[in-house]
Order: structure tokens, then C-alpha cells, then sequence
């Protein structure tokens, strides 16, 4: 439950008042781990305690201006709570950097303090502004609609491999110094819009760009998104709620750069099978997923496919995925899920995956 601290304002003129609120909010997620390539957060350990991919605390704001204007604000800090520490993103791989060309760093490197949101801003009719670091247009909807897991553990689809929308720490679906739009809900459709300020090397700058219906059973979403290295992604998405189960699918396209000079200086992330998209290649996701409520229990299924063909050849990894959630209460469950990623004309092996943990909200 989320603990206003802050209740009433006064607004400076004619004796109005406004109400202005504070509020704390956030995820603790823990689990025990296993991972067979001892990748990831676990350093060199296959069984470790690892972080879900949710764990957050939330500083939320808002006051009313009155006329149906608010002004909001919003921190969201990252964390490690096995650690304590801010959460840490893979390694870095430097294009130009003293590590050298492709040549990981020797450990994960500090993400941005408030990595999940720093912003201001502004709602009313007219939709909401935000100014700050922020999901990008696309990156705002897509993981809820294509991912039964909402990207927090180990069975998390794959449904934008390869994709960075900054490349910078932390910038997998986040944009920093950018202006956020979303428009006003017109019958379950809403448009977003995102813009960044900060230039690539050949002067290029984030747009982003989304449609997102959800109205019944029904969500769904169309984006376009530009990172500031001129990489693309056309990403669609969708789950359809039947009652005894519910749908999901996604599909990501995604196309590098053709000038190499776009790289130039700046650095990108390592993933499992390797780097972000390369100079002129093309990367391909497929997402199918089902998830079915059992009561308090729900059960979630997925098949994730990346298909990479550029200048280094092909390369193809496949993921399946099964967990199951259990509610122990509105704020409060355990989970445990078991992937298994299956890579081929690459030198890399295959993984495989297991986690049982707890994550609670407040």
C-alpha cells in the first residue's frame, strides 16, 4: 500500500487550495537462481540470490492547478537488494575504448542512480508531458503487452533482442535529457511520442513513436523507434484475454545503421548472444506466449525467437520459457519459472535457467 506523506498545499491566490501529494511506492523481488553459463548477475556462481528485473523504489508526486492541470514528478531508483547497491547493468563493450573493440568489460558496470525515470511534467486534457529520462514511446507499452512475465524474470521473452535505445548503461529502454508525450485516451486508443536532445555522432537524435489500444479483452501496439546511432525498430504486439487464457504475441524488426560512422566513439551492450545489431545488419523477434489464471495461481508459457543476419554471418537463438506465479496476497507472491535458450551457427552454447523467489509491492 502506498503511503502518502505529504497531503495538502497551499496554492499562493484567492484562498484556493490545492491538493499536492508525495508518495513512496516499489517492488522487492529476490529469488535463488541457477544458471548453467554463469552469466548475468550472478558473476562466477551457478546457484546465487539474484534481483528480479522489478526491483524499484518509486518518489511520486503530484499537485493540482486547478482547470484539470496537474503538475507531477517522478524518481525511480533501480537497486540490488542482495547487494544493497544501485542496480548494474552487462558488460560494456567499447568501440573505440581502451578495453578495445570487442573486448567486455571485466564487470558489469553502475547504472544511472534514478535509472528507471527522473522526470517533471505536466497532465491535463491534452494528454501529459514529461521532460527527464524515461521509457521510450515504444518501450512503454511493448514489455506489458508482449511479455507475460513483464521482463522480471528468468523466463522473460525475447521480444526486442538486439535493440538499444540508448547506448549508454541502462539505455536497453530508456532515454535520458528527452521530452515524453502521451496523448489523451480516445475509445481504448492513445498515442505516444518521445523525442531526445542529445546527438549521435553523425547528429542524429532519438524519435519514437507508438499507438497503443486497450479496450476490453483486447491490447495491442504499433511502434517506430530511432536511436541516436540511426539503428530502427518497427516493433507490433498484442494479448487478447479469453477468460481461461490469455494470447500474446510480438513481433520486433530491427535494422543497423549502413554507416559504420554513426558508431563512432560511442559504446553499445553485450548480450547473451553477443552485441546490440551491427553497422547494416538486421535482426528479426518473434514472440508466442499464453498465461492462464488458476485461482491465485497463474501458469505463463513462451517461445521467443532472434534471427541476426549481418556483416558476421547468421545467427539464430530460440527461447522457451514456463513458469508459474502464486498470489499470496494483492501485494505479495512467489514465483518460479524455467527457460531454456537454444543458440545455433554461432560459437556460443546453449543456456538454461531456473528461479524460484518472492516479489512484494508496496
Amino acid at each position: 500500500m502506498k503511503k502518502t506523506l505529504v497531503a495538502l498545499a497551499a496554492l499562493a491566490s484567492v484562498s484556493a487550495f490545492a491538493q499536492s501529494s508525495v508518495t513512496i511506492s516499489g517492488v522487492a523481488d529476490v529469488g535463488l537462481v541457477y544458471n548453467n553459463s554463469n552469466a548475468g548477475n550472478m558473476g562466477t556462481e551457478k546457484y546465487a540470490l539474484a534481483f528480479g528485473n522489478n526491483n524499484r523504489i518509486i518518489f511520486s508526486g503530484v499537485e493540482d492547478l486547478g482547470g484539470g492541470l496537474a503538475a507531477t514528478f517522478a524518481f525511480q531508483l533501480r537497486l540490488d537488494p542482495t547487494t544493497g547497491t544501485n542496480e548494474r547493468g552487462g558488460p560494456t563493450i567499447g568501440l573505440n575504448g581502451a578495453a578495445g573493440v570487442g573486448v567486455p568489460a571485466a564487470v558489469p558496470t553502475s547504472r544511472p542512480l534514478f535509472q528507471g525515470e527522473s522526470t517533471v511534467g505536466l497532465r491535463g486534457g491534452f494528454g501529459s508531458v514529461k521532460l527527464g529520462r524515461w521509457l521510450t514511446a515504444v518501450s512503454l507499452p511493448n514489455g506489458g503487452i508482449i511479455d507475460p512475465w513483464f521482463v522480471t524474470t528468468v523466463a522473460t521473452v525475447n521480444y526486442a533482442s538486439g535493440f538499444a535505445s540508448d547506448y549508454v548503461q541502462g539505455g536497453e529502454g530508456r532515454v535520458g535529457n528527452m521530452i515524453f508525450y502521451s496523448s489523451p485516451n480516445f475509445g481504448g486508443f492513445n498515442v505516444n511520442f518521445s523525442k531526445g536532445f542529445l546527438k549521435g555522432p553523425t547528429g542524429q537524435t532519438h524519435i519514437a513513436l507508438a499507438g497503443v489500444y486497450s479496450n476490453g479483452p483486447l491490447n495491442a501496439m504499433l511502434g517506430y523507434e530511432r536511436n541516436r546511432v540511426n539503428d530502427t525498430l518497427v516493433q507490433l504486439g498484442a494479448n487478447y484475454d479469453l477468460g481461461v487464457v490469455k494470447l500474446w504475441a510480438g513481433y520486433g524488426n530491427i535494422k543497423g545503421s549502413s554507416d559504420a560512422a554513426d558508431r563512432v566513439g560511442m559504446t553499445y551492450l553485450a548480450t547473451a548472444s553477443g552485441t546490440q545489431v551491427a553497422a547494416g545488419g538486421n535482426i528479426k523477434d518473434y514472440v508466442l506466449a499464453v498465461s492462464a489464471p488458476f485461482g491465485a495461481a497463474t501458469v505463463r508459457a513462451g517461445y521467443s525467437r532472434w534471427n541476426f543476419n549481418g556483416a558476421s554471418g547468421a545467427l539464430n537463438e530460440s527461447k522457451i520459457g514456463l513458469g508459474l506465479n502464486y498470489a499470496l496476497s494483492k501485494r505479495t507472491a512467489i514465483y518460479t519459472d524455467l527457460a531454456n535458450i537454444t543458440r545455433k551457427n554461432a560459437n556460443l552454447s546453449n543456456q538454461s535457467l531456473f528461479d524460484v523467489g518472492i516479489a512484494h509491492s508496496f
